[in-house]
């Protein structure tokens, strides 16, 4: 933690020459649209739930301002509140527009990932020039351009050609210079038994990946050639800089477009993503052949809030739509689905009915995940069968299962109706489902052990906002906290202090001093964060001075955590363990005869 914090130091001049130098009407603009308002600008004000532009922006004093909603500040704040990221990364995106290279040195791998970025952006350069310069190009461009693949869509996301040839590229990068080690470990280079180094890639037609910042990441190849039996597609093999469970191919592309239309498409593969945008759905990704996790599902939360999932309709796009609603659903996020017809996955449908009518039946089919799902289910359906009833019963009440208790009662009466059952017989049989254990069959001399809620007592939020007190004016006492303390309590229960702690990390990144009001600007003002924070800031009993009372406090925090964790440990031991248990029975009984 020290190390991170510590490194991520930037310059007040570097933070001044962004906002003084980007227009700040200029980048809202990408995000949203902007209306001229006398000799500023007007915005629908994307904090709230806005109709009419609230919010003014104005190029001279260099800020926007909500005048609903309170919310307001500069560029990058701007920036950060809109794509939900660090402070940091905000400068690091804006001070790119002025021509600015901020590195944030914070990983011990940082050289080595440096090397692979430069390996993987000169391979794709490699792989675009031989598509469009050789002999086998321009099979290649013939096979693509049947496909529908123009030469301005190779452009747009990059496509390139891999070499027959056994080790073209190898050579490539080493007339660059890139150490044989480096190749290795990129993937692009692979060593054979005989010590041999061979291209991972050969013959194929290359898509490039790459991470949210746009930086190549990774390869997919598809086969072209007749006649070649070779696995349909192959990925960059997992290292340093790629991982698939992290990355959603045209991220990066599609980022712009789905905060504009406030909806992502989601796919499964990269044909499905360039036939949505041949048909002008610029807002898409596709996974990479792996189910969605929850580092997909949080990047894309990161875009919008409406996320529309869009897997084939057979068997195995059906059961990749159960599990990313169950994804989702941890998140409380409820995403969209929606099924093109007879099993055409977006590249085939595009093909038969064109890029106007695939278009539309993405935007106006969609249901949300659980009405899909629903909706699938009732195909199946057979109800003077019985076997076929409890069949769709157990499908419905495996996908409610892990939602919350709203939808698993609405789908629980929409059960009833369907299937003309009593609501407490069904509710009984989705009980049944959802309990392996059921402690209620065991003797009636069982001990109950009845759980109390624990509450946290007060003096550890007190503590907590002197701990903050403190922070705020002195940096050495908050690298004490922040490497030692920063995690050792639930976010959960405390996440406005930790939002508070957050935001002083950042600013101590840039400055050794915090001023108040700077403080202040970066919270709404009437969010639970801006409150607490004034609350803290006009609490005149701390003494800011007193070291010991700072020490107090942190030992205040890791005694409640140790004593929280023993605690959690009892509960469950009590809960679980069968010789606890036999022995309160025991006691009991003891009890009762007395």
């Amino acid at each position: 933690y020290k190390r991170k914090w510590v490194s991520m130091m930037i310059s007040q001049d570097i933070i001044n020459q962004i906002i003084e130098k980007v227009n700040i009407a200029d980048v809202i603009s990408e995000y949203l649209p902007v209306l001229q308002d006398g000799q500023g600008f007007k915005s629908v004000c994307p904090f709230h739930n806005d109709t009419n532009p609230s919010m003014k922006i104005s190029p001279t004093k260099k800020i926007f301002k909500c005048f609903s909603c309170g919310a307001g500040g500069n560029v990058i704040q701007f920036v950060q509140k809109y794509e939900k990221i660090s402070f940091v990364d905000a400068v690091q995106k804006l001070a790119s527009k002025i021509g600015i290279e901020i590195t944030v040195n914070n990983d011990p791998d940082y050289e080595t990932k440096k090397k692979l970025y430069s390996i993987l952006e000169e391979s794709h350069a490699f792989y675009r020039f031989y598509l469009e310069n050789s002999e086998e190009g321009q099979i290649a461009l013939e096979y693509l351009n049947k496909r529908g693949i123009t030469k301005e869509i190779i452009e747009y996301f990059g496509i390139g050609l891999a070499p027959k040839e056994k080790d073209y590229l190898h050579q490539a990068l080493e007339q660059k210079n890139f150490n044989i080690i480096d190749q290795l470990e990129s993937g692009m280079v692979k060593k054979t038994s005989s010590e041999d180094y061979l291209d991972f890639f050969r013959g194929r037609i290359m898509f490039p990946i790459h991470d949210g910042n746009n930086r190549v990441v990774g390869f997919s190849g598809r086969i072209y050639l007749p006649g070649d039996n070779a696995p349909k597609y192959i990925n960059s093999n997992e290292n340093l800089i790629f991982h698939k469970s992290e990355v959603l191919y045209n991220y990066s592309r599609a980022n712009e477009s789905s905060r504009k239309e406030q909806c992502v498409f989601v796919f499964e593969g990269f044909m499905d993503v360039i036939a949505a945008y041949k048909a002008e759905v610029n807002n898409c990704v596709a996974t990479m052949g792996t189910a969605l996790t929850k580092q997909h599902v949080k990047a894309l939360n990161a875009l919008t809030n409406k996320i529309i999932l869009c897997f084939d309709g057979d068997n195995a796009g059906i059961n990749a739509t159960y599990k990313a609603a169950e994804v989702f659903s941890k998140s409380q996020i409820i995403p969209y689905a929606v099924s093109l017809p007879d099993n055409l996955d977006p590249d085939e449908y595009q093909i038969k009915y064109g890029s106007d009518a695939l278009k539309k039946y993405l935007y106006y089919e969609q249901k949300n995940v659980y009405e899909y799902i629903y909706s699938v289910a009732l195909k199946d359906l057979i109800k003077e069968d019985v076997v076929s009833v409890q069949r769709f019963k157990e499908k419905i009440f495996a996908f409610i299962r892990f939602s919350n208790n709203t939808i698993k009662e609405f789908y629980l009466n929409k059960l009833c109706k369907e299937l003309d059952l009593d609501y407490s017989s069904l509710v009984g049989d989705f009980g049944e489902n959802i309990i392996t254990v059921k402690e209620e069959k065991q003797p009636v001399e069982e001990v109950k052990v009845k759980r109390v809620i624990k509450k946290t007592p007060l003096k550890i939020y007190r503590a907590l906002e002197i701990i903050i007190k403190h922070s705020i004016y002195n940096k050495n006492e908050f690298t004490v906290y922040f490497c030692d303390y920063s995690e050792i309590l639930p976010y959960s229960e405390f996440a406005d202090y930790y939002e508070i702690l957050k935001v002083i990390a950042e600013i101590y990144t840039i400055n050794d001093v915090i001023e108040i009001e700077k403080l202040k600007e970066r919270f709404f003002v009437e969010s639970s964060e801006y409150k607490l924070l004034v609350k803290i800031l006009n609490n005149n009993f701390v003494d800011i001075e007193n070291k010991i009372e700072f020490q107090q406090c942190l030992k205040v925090l890791r005694d409640y955590s140790v004593k929280s964790h023993i605690n959690a440990k009892f509960i469950g031991a009590l809960e679980s363990d069968e010789l606890i248990k036999e022995y309160l029975s025991v006691l009991k009984q003891a009890i009762n005869i007395q």
